[in-house]
């Protein structure tokens, strides 16, 4: 896996960055992720949490995170 930063936008005499993750065919396939799905991240405690929003006709695409207490498992 590798975080990148690259050039979102250029506007006047100001740069604005995007990050993205990269990550590697195989954990995406166990993941049953595809290209276009809808992620939802949290940090928490220096642990990055993503999964896929939900795909619902009429929905926004998105699931939110339920909130937890204590540390992550």
């Amino acid at each position: 896996m590798k975080l990148q930063r690259v050039v979102n936008l250029k506007a006047y005499d100001k740069t604005y960055y995007k990050w993205l993750l990269s990550l590697p065919p195989t954990l995406v396939e166990q993941l049953g992720w595809s290209e276009g799905d809808e992620l939802v991240g949290e940090a928490r405690m220096g642990v990055l949490r993503i999964q896929r929003g939900a795909t619902k006709a009429g929905s926004s695409g998105v699931t939110p995170v339920r909130r937890r207490r204590g540390p992550l498992t």
